[in-house]
């Protein structure tokens, strides 16, 4: 659509509709604490009926060069650290991240909430607090009580990691059903409300299992599978990521904000349900969770003796009764998923050559410089200028979520136009120099309030209340997010990136916007690294997530050359 064409149906909607869809707003406005978030996620997240993983769900990864432990090791400091985590965020007894102020209700779901399905719109129950976890282990399902039932304290990581031990020992053997029953919960939403009303609620057995499963803190998979050399080789890197966003087919319960995946080598990741959070949560979590370990948690393995082994409240297998239709369906689900999964095209790195340190150098924002990398990146293969999103907090505002930062300006057009056209180093320089400033000025409205999209979706959504035809809102709603870009930054500033990489959190993914596009997370690790993750579909002829990411590489090797020593000494050189 030409801009003119957008333009006579702005002013028409200022003229018209635009009026008293702003007079509904502001009267929603006094009737809740942030006007915005009900109906985003109302209507974002809960009224979608498509899979949860991939489309909404994101995943997380692990610190970078994190020390190699078993599988029930690692897992029995992370269960003990994450339900710490989750007394302390339930208690607001957790300094606030940043050195700011913190609002805790969405911490709080994480480890309180549990998504529902329904045949239109979803809904969450809030099942409290609660003293159990679920824990996945060759396709069986156990309980596992994480407080001591005699003393009611939180089991430590020995304890934990001798309940862990016991799971992986047993000759436990899954019925077909059971082994494939998580994918039920990856199904469209319509269809998997329709078979948890059929399989579970109508079953007393089942019911217990559902029950188990919704009220846990989170659900926690121990899968045997050694990723390999995750820290340094990008091909690994990017399976094991991949793998971490949405799983593999049959081990995540989608409906749980927080499936927690620790593999065979002691390495973590998992997904976040995007319902209940945004990277906000997920990457406090992360970091609070990777200060700790390292700080407090000791490697050795704690001797138990025989009389603290017998005090110990051991896993209940959870049991599961097969209902007529139950295997096909379980099956179906299952296989629905891998083919999604298999379309997931992500291509990772963590990028060393160097970091946010050397962009300061440059007088750019790090952030503004890799956004106008991924636009050169983006042109150079597609040869024209995508819409691009950048999400920012509004953690200013109560019961805040996100906005928009619109990164194509007529600053970054300049700056592409000069490159693509070969212009003097001295002007690409100087025009990247101005495409940045003006990125970080957006950034600066979006985070205080004065960014566009979340209040247009809001008109949107009034005058779908109000039965109001808008072609303005209509053409808005339908536009495309080519590149959905993210960046997950160190927010609560308590791990030393610089001297720890271990704490260097490698970030994670989410699935493009865009079936045609991208989706890019990325994230300063410390200093020195920079973690990119770049996911398209394979599905798409226009796509290729490999070709992207070496572009986006070539763009900031670029990018970075126009302020070496070496560049600006041939231009003086030049200029006498």
């Amino acid at each position: 659509m030409k801009f003119e064409e957008i333009k006579s149906q702005a002013e028409e909607f200022l003229r018209i509709h635009g009026p008293t869809l702003q007079n509904y707003a502001h009267l929603v406005s006094w009737t809740s604490n942030n006007y915005v978030t009900d109906l985003w996620e109302k209507y974002v997240y809960l009224s979608s009926r498509e899979p949860l993983l991939i489309n909404f769900s994101v995943g997380f990864a692990d610190g970078w060069k994190v020390k190699k432990r078993s599988l029930a090791r690692r897992a029995a400091n992370h269960v003990n650290l994450l339900t710490a985590a989750a007394i302390a965020f339930y208690k607001e007894d957790v300094d606030p991240p940043g050195e700011g102020f913190c609002f805790t209700d969405r911490h709080n779901k994480v480890f309180t909430h549990s998504r529902i399905p329904q045949k239109d719109i979803d809904s969450y129950i809030d099942h409290g607090l609660t003293s159990h976890i679920v824990v996945q282990f060759n396709g069986c399902f156990y309980r596992v009580e994480v407080f001591d039932p005699q003393t009611r304290k939180l089991y430590q990581p020995a304890q934990l990691q001798a309940i862990l031990d016991e799971i992986m020992n047993r000759d436990d053997v899954p019925s077909d059903v059971e082994k494939n029953l998580a994918a039920l919960t990856a199904d469209r939403r319509d269809k998997w409300a329709e078979n948890r009303e059929v399989f579970f609620l109508k079953n007393k057995v089942n019911l217990k299992f559902l029950n188990d499963i919704e009220t846990a803190l989170f659900f926690l998979i121990l899968d045997p599978e050694d990723f390999g050399d995750v820290a340094n080789d990008k091909d690994v890197t990017s399976h094991y990521i991949k793998v971490m966003t949405h799983g593999k087919g049959n081990d995540r319960w989608t409906d749980k904000p927080l499936n927690y995946h620790v593999t065979g080598c002691g390495r973590i990741g998992g997904t976040f349900e995007h319902g209940v959070c945004d990277g906000v949560e997920y990457r406090t979590f992360c970091e609070y969770v990777l200060y700790h370990e390292s700080k407090y948690v000791i490697d050795n393995t704690d001797q138990l003796s025989e009389s603290q082994r017998k005090t110990l409240k051991y896993a209940e297998k959870m049991e599961i009764e097969e209902i007529p239709g139950m295997k096909k369906e379980t099956l179906r689900c299952y296989e629905e998923q891998v083919k999604r999964n298999a379309d997931f095209d992500l291509a990772s790195i963590m990028f060393q050559e160097f970091g946010k340190g050397e962009i300061k150098k440059c007088e750019c924002s790090p952030d503004a410089f890799l956004q106008m990398a991924y636009q050169l990146a983006y042109y150079r293969l597609h040869s024209h200028f995508p819409l691009t999103y950048e999400a920012s907090g509004s953690l200013f505002y109560n019961n805040g979520r996100t906005e928009t930062i619109r990164t194509v300006s007529e600053e970054s057009c300049e700056f592409i136009n000069d490159v693509i056209n070969g212009s003097p180093i001295h002007l690409r320089r100087k025009s990247l120099l101005k495409a940045c400033r003006e990125h970080v000025l957006r950034s600066k409205n979006a985070l205080v309030g004065k960014g566009i999209d979340r209040h247009l979706f809001v008109l949107y959504a009034m005058s779908k209340y109000k039965n109001v035809k808008s072609e303005f809102l209509d053409t808005y709603i339908g536009q495309k997010w080519t590149l959905s870009t993210s960046q997950v930054p160190n927010l609560a500033q308590i791990c030393d990136e610089d001297a720890h990489h271990d704490m260097c959190f490698m970030a994670g993914s989410f699935g493009a916007v865009d079936k045609d596009g991208y989706g890019i997370t990325y994230r300063f690790m410390g200093n020195h690294s920079i973690a990119l993750h770049v996911s398209s579909y394979h599905s798409s002829p226009q796509t290729d997530s490999k070709k992207m990411r070496e572009a986006i590489l070539d763009a900031l090797r670029e990018m970075a050359s126009y302020f070496s020593m070496e560049q600006r000494h041939q231009e003086e050189v030049k200029s006498k």
